[in-house]
């Protein structure tokens, strides 16, 4: 009995582990403070922790393979992102328009 609970505890560990870590978005090149390349009133910045900002507004973030959803107010906005350097461009999905943004980071 006292094994069995001990390998239920280690599994149970090692899967709250990767949940975690899963969640975890420290490791993505965007993280950072961006502006947009047209005009410096539009600023991203995009904090470890899947949240940030556009401008004042507070908003959350998370990237799955090549595509950054900003939630902001509830909306969950999608883009398809790539960072080249020090440039990150967005180029939005939910969108009839072929709408594309570069920003520098800062």
């Amino acid at each position: 009995m006292k094994k069995a609970t001990k390998l239920m505890l280690g599994f149970v560990t090692m899967l709250l582990a990767v949940v975690v870590l899963t969640g975890c978005n420290s490791d993505h090149d965007i993280v950072g403070t961006w502006t947009w390349d047209l005009e410096s009133s539009w600023v991203y910045t995009f904090d470890a922790d899947g949240t940030g900002t556009l401008n004042a507004g507070a908003m959350s973030w998370d990237i799955s393979g090549d595509v950054l959803t900003i939630t902001m107010d509830g909306i969950p906005m999608r883009w398809v992102y790539s960072i080249a350097g020090d440039t990150l461009t967005l180029r939005a999905i939910d969108t009839d328009d072929e709408l594309e943004f570069i920003y520098f980071r800062q």
